[in-house]
């Protein structure tokens, strides 16, 4: 109940910031998204997806990174980043809000890297905790 009601207020609160949103606007999010302090996962977390973007191109002259904010079983709120998630304009998001989702760190500390391409999402400069990860669905066991 408590993740249904952060995600209700928190998308409330980003839906009466974004709703016709400038350039500048646009460029402050940008601008949030180069003052994330960066933290080095190191063990597998568990948790519930409040937002999901992936990027619309492949990486390969430039890097980029899907981003995933994340409630996760303790009741933290953290942006996880991982690198060169591509997904075809036409295809569906692989996850949705709600979705219960697995976070395994990078074998490499990845916690000083920057791809050349972040997505200025509406939380930009609500959570301003990331780290990099690779984002996975859970299983639902029967």
């Amino acid at each position: 109940m408590k993740i249904i009601f952060l995600h209700l207020s928190l998308t409330l609160i980003i839906g009466l910031r974004t709703k016709g949103q400038s350039v500048d606007e646009f460029n402050k999010l940008n601008t949030c998204a180069y003052e994330w302090k960066y933290l080095n996962l190191t063990s597998t977390l568990e948790g519930k997806i409040i937002f999901f973007c992936q990027p619309s191109f492949y990486c390969g002259e430039e890097s980029n990174a899907s981003t995933a904010i994340i409630v996760t079983a303790k009741g933290d709120t953290i942006r996880i980043l991982q690198e060169c998630d591509f997904n075809p304009i036409d295809s569906p998001m692989r996850l949705k809000p709600m979705d219960n989702v697995e976070i395994k760190p990078y074998s490499q500390d990845m916690s000083s890297y920057k791809p050349d391409d972040i997505i200025a999402d509406p939380y930009s400069c609500l959570i301003s905790t990331a780290s990099w990860g690779i984002v996975a669905k859970k299983e639902e066991h029967q």
